[in-house]
């Protein structure tokens, strides 16, 4: 065994030079470094398998929880978004006042005046829209804004010029060529039954409808 020389207490175990006894600042043990390794120790971390394992399980579920929680998260942005648009909304793009709503509406109270059973009776859109599209896009009632961006891409006037996010009684259809929106406007949620539908095409939108959702019974024999 080495002498250790004044003013040290023993021998560093990885060196072999002079340094001093002390406890492992990571281990519940003691031993004798010197200095330069004493440092070196210090300054070392050693990896905390549980600890570690813990840390990535708390990661995992924060960004699963992110993940879930996205469309809730974009709603703030998206609300913003839709207000700074709001001043180009029209009348016409709220509660049935829209031109193609008003003459649907017509139409349906027309038929249900002279039908003698109000199933199976079915509207052709096509028949209602002067301007040219390809398919139209249902927006049911509380739909979700990023789930609107998400079918017909980021458009403001749609995300703002709509009751279909507040009130139950509206459902906005976005009329779309070449996935470009053409017009677009609130409809009663009760006039046509869409089922659980979210687009149609120009040649499959032929959409049942309600009497009871005009306002009136189909005449009886």
């Amino acid at each position: 065994m080495k002498d250790i020389p004044d003013g040290f207490c023993g021998i560093c175990e990885i060196c072999g030079k002079p340094g001093h006894t002390r406890a492992h600042p990571h281990l519940p043990t003691t031993g004798a470094w010197c200095d330069e390794h004493w440092h070196a120790l210090v300054s070392h971390r050693i990896v905390n398998i549980p600890q570690l394992l813990f840390r990535c399980v708390i990661v995992a579920l924060v960004l699963v929880g992110l993940y879930f929680a996205r469309d809730v998260i974009a709603e703030f942005p998206l609300n913003i978004f839709s207000k700074l648009h709001s001043n180009k909304c029209s009348e016409e793009h709220f509660e049935g006042k829209s031109p193609v709503a008003d003459a649907i509406l017509r139409h349906i109270k027309k038929e249900c005046l002279v039908v003698r059973n109000s199933e199976n009776l079915c509207l052709d859109l096509k028949a209602f829209t002067p301007f040219k599209w390809d398919t139209v896009t249902v927006i049911k009632p509380y739909t979700m804004k990023m789930d609107v961006v998400r079918r017909i891409g980021l458009n403001g006037k749609v995300l703002a010029c709509s009751k279909n996010g507040s009130h139950d009684q509206w459902t906005q259809l976005v009329f779309q060529s070449n996935s470009e929106v053409v017009t677009f406007f609130d409809i009663s949620s009760y006039l046509l039954s869409f089922g659980n539908r979210k687009e149609y095409t120009i040649e499959d939108a032929k959409i049942p409808f309600s009497c009871l959702g005009a306002g009136m019974s189909s005449s009886q024999e």
